[in-house]
């Protein structure tokens, strides 16, 4: 045994580096690449225009005081603060300053609300305000410098107006920015998204714009949504017609012409209460924002179909088939509108007129011929043919002479209206520079 003991001692020490030669070599594991994180979503609802207060010089605004008044500020949104509540940015336009100021701009229509209405906003959970339009600075710079005044102390973010607001999920920067069209040249909207563009990960712009109760997009509209998409804009969200528009699809990107209203004091009535919001989900990632995938969910201004109680609401039944494409116009409605079309745009029917006129005057004169023949030939009635040509001849040359005093009536009124439409008092340099640039509207 003490014999064996060395050779037993000596196969230990040379068994591992045997084992070791003999087995076969082992690759080094793989360092394993970390998984892309998943996309982030980010869901935005859009809707229109938001007067929170009313036109002052007509004395609107009372109305809507009155309703605050009794009903609160929750009232307002109360039909659609559950759709607002679910998304992750609201945007809406804010078409009026939130101020208490008494000295207002000289332009037919003024709209203000009270400060304390920036709550109706924050209450529903809208998040983001766009103040680039044409009634933003109805009371000047103190009113606007009171309505940023208002939104903040609500915690409710104001964009446009060269305001770019930037909010943030989960690393990703969402950037809101307007324009307006009256102030704002082409090239300035496009210049300001591309610097924007590059401070954000998403860019939704809002660009009041367009012609008021127009119902489809002006070229105007169209190339300059068009050029904003191509300038870096995820998403163009149009206002100010008051009445609904379509939406483009261009480039994997929308354009969302016009809003139409939403929560409106500007009118007690409206002739359409259409209106829509648009929400639209993107997938954020390295790579970019991508589409998610849009829902428009029709809309009136008001839950009451007889007059405007500020309460904008989802539509159901027959409301919603309606606004899917029958028209909502009633036959009344529809022929004054024919009636209007045929005597207000041209002098045709008073030449219609002359024409008839003188055709009844030249068959008058055949009859008159004609009589003298009977007569000759002794086939007439006595004194049937000369009072019947008689009395047609005289109403013939009365509406030939109606006809020729319409027609130069006529034609004065289309001259008339040949008259630009707004009086331009000064130009700014940015409307020297785009020829594209509009008019403000009252």
């Amino acid at each position: 045994m003490r014999r064996m003991l060395p050779l037993l001692l000596l196969l230990c020490l040379l068994a591992p580096r045997a084992l070791s030669e003999a087995a076969p070599s082992m690759a080094p594991v793989p360092t394993l690449e970390p998984l892309p994180a998943a996309p982030v979503r980010v869901l935005i609802s859009a809707a229109g225009d938001c007067t929170l207060g009313g036109e002052v010089k007509s004395g609107i605004e009372k109305r809507f005081t009155r309703c605050a008044e009794k009903n609160g500020p929750d009232y307002f949104f109360a039909n659609v603060q559950n759709l607002f509540v679910e998304d992750d940015f609201t945007l809406v336009n804010l078409e009026g300053p939130l101020t208490t100021a008494t000295k207002y701009a000289s332009k037919t229509y003024v709209m203000r609300g009270d400060p304390a209405y920036a709550s109706i906003l924050s209450g529903a959970s809208v998040d983001v305000v766009n103040l680039a339009n044409n009634h933003t600075r109805d009371f000047g710079d103190v009113g606007y410098r009171d309505t940023l005044s208002a939104l903040e102390s609500a915690g409710v973010a104001a964009s446009g107006n060269d305001i770019l607001y930037i909010a943030e999920k989960q690393g990703y920067r969402i950037g809101f920015i307007g324009f307006e069209r009256w102030h704002h040249s082409a090239a300035d909207a496009i210049a300001g998204v591309k610097a924007a563009r590059s401070q954000c990960d998403l860019l939704i712009v809002s660009v009041h714009w367009g012609e008021e109760y127009d119902y489809t997009a002006n070229t105007d509209q169209q190339k300059l949504g068009r050029a904003l998409i191509d300038a870096g804009a995820d998403l163009v969200l149009g206002t100010h017609p008051h009445v609904i528009q379509g939406v483009e699809r261009y480039r994997d990107k929308y354009i969302v012409y016009s809003l139409g209203n939403f929560c409106f004091g500007g009118n007690t009535d409206p002739d359409d209460q259409d209106c829509y919001i648009f929400q639209q989900a993107f997938l954020l990632d390295a790579s970019g924002a991508s589409d998610g995938g849009i829902r428009i969910i029709s809309c009136a201004v008001s839950s009451s179909a007889s007059t405007n109680n500020y309460q904008p609401t989802p539509l159901t039944g027959d409301r919603a088939e309606r606004l899917a494409g029958e028209s909502h116009y009633p036959l009344h409605k529809m022929l004054a509108l024919a009636i209007d079309g045929i005597t207000s745009l041209s002098v045709k029917p008073i030449r219609m007129i002359s024409f008839l006129g003188f055709f009844v005057s030249a068959l008058s004169a055949i009859g008159v011929i004609w009589s003298i023949l009977q007569y000759i030939l002794h086939n007439t009635v006595s004194g049937w043919a000369s009072t019947i040509c008689i009395v047609c001849f005289v109403s013939g040359v009365q509406l030939l002479s109606l006809g020729v005093v319409g027609e130069y009536i006529g034609k004065i009124y289309t001259e008339v209206k040949h008259r630009p439409r707004y009086i331009i008092a000064n130009r700014t340099p940015n409307f020297a520079k785009d020829e594209t640039a509009c008019t403000e509207p009252r």
